[in-house]
């Protein structure tokens, strides 16, 4: 069935007298992968060298290529290899490769580790980490923070999860947004940085003239790492916000009362042909 449908499921399923079936959507929705594991250790890496940055004055992590793949990569791994998702599915996500019996080689293993090093790596050695480490920190304006911790974006009473992985306001007054990719350039990404630009307006007070997109490609694949700038632009911002609009009326004809977030009912959604997308679905359980 849709992952819409699988997903509005997993309402309350954290709760121990939750339906085993709603239980199984939740801890589905808090599943991963090799490829988002691997991004996921090089976001935590990088946040933990800008935190030092920001809030000790200077780097102490002293291999932080090796603290990517034993603490965070490896770490998981063996979490998911352990099933440990049955005791808190939040803190220690099922490995869809592992959940699902698809065999995994030490050889790929081994790639992925490389990929989330050259990563690392790759952003150590960039002339950007060496501006931030030389950077006035008291300017920075998030370092991929954390949802409680920051004002909420809005549109038409809605909370937008949108958050920039690094931000700071330049010397002349500008804003600075970053994302970090550990993939290839994507059309979506220009999406992304502009629901992050409209946080920056909107919670920051800057105009769109005055924020600078950037997304940071740190393996590409295709070659050396790459920084791709992004417009951002009034016209830009005013269209992304029609999109999140729109988004947010598909979701709500999926609901039977919008206002209590009660999903209709499981008939209402229509199963899709077996195909390729069927591999790679997290909710193959339930389906």
């Amino acid at each position: 069935r849709s992952i819409e449908e699988m997903t509005l499921q997993k309402r309350n399923g954290w709760n121990w007298n939750a339906p085993q079936r709603r239980k199984v959507a939740y801890r589905l929705s808090k599943m991963s992968n090799l490829a988002m594991l691997a991004g996921l250790a090089v976001h935590d890496t990088i946040k933990i060298l800008l935190d030092q940055l920001w809030k000790e004055g200077g780097i102490t992590e002293p291999d932080a290529s090796l603290y990517a793949r034993k603490n965070i990569l490896t770490r998981v791994w063996r979490d998911a290899e352990k099933e440990q998702w049955k005791d808190s599915p939040k803190k220690f996500p099922p490995m869809f490769e592992l959940y699902y019996g698809q065999p995994v080689s030490t050889d790929r293993l081994k790639s992925v580790g490389s990929k989330v090093a050259r990563c690392v790596q790759n952003f150590e050695e960039s002339e950007l980490f060496k501006d931030l480490k030389e950077d006035d920190t008291t300017r920075w304006l998030a370092v991929d923070p954390s949802f409680h911790d920051r004002q909420n974006l809005k549109v038409d009473g809605h909370t937008i999860w949108a958050l920039p992985d690094f931000a700071r306001k330049t010397a002349d007054g500008l804003c600075e947004i970053w994302d970090w990719k550990t993939g290839k350039v994507n059309p979506a990404d220009q999406v992304q940085l502009l629901s992050y630009a409209l946080y920056a307006r909107d919670c920051w007070g800057f105009a769109p003239e005055d924020i600078r997109l950037y997304g940071f490609y740190l393996d590409p694949e295709t070659g050396p790492p790459e920084i791709k700038e992004y417009p951002c632009t009034s016209e830009a911002l005013d269209e992304t916000v029609r999109a999140i609009r729109a988004d947010f009326k598909t979701m709500d004809l999926l609901l039977e009362s919008p206002e209590e977030n009660t999903p209709k009912s499981e008939e209402y959604f229509d199963q899709i042909e077996v195909g390729f997308t069927c591999n790679y679905c997290f909710f193959k359980e339930l389906c």
